[in-house]
């Protein structure tokens, strides 16, 4: 293997493991935020489905619900949202 091969392999981890580090770090910051809604049957609820839902989730679906996140509860009423999904 030459040295040009083993930098770009490192280049190439070293992405990788970024990436890897921003994704978690968006989940944490996501299953905070739904702890912490300001009304408490919401933070129970997004609690939960965070706990549950975000490791499987792509990006797209996690902008999406950081998206969601800040919807205000009153306003646009999450509680809708849920009641979507959860029949």
């Amino acid at each position: 293997i030459t040295t040009s091969n083993q930098q770009q392999f490192w280049t190439a981890v070293k992405e990788k493991l970024v990436n890897i580090t921003k994704v978690v770090f968006k989940i944490k910051k996501l299953k905070m935020r739904s702890m912490r809604r300001g009304i408490k049957e919401m933070d129970v609820i997004l609690s939960y489905y965070s706990e549950v839902c975000l490791e499987k989730m792509s990006g797209l679906k996690l902008d999406l619900y950081s998206d969601l996140l800040f919807e205000n509860d009153q306003i646009y009423g999450v509680c809708l949202w849920c009641r979507f999904y959860y029949p």
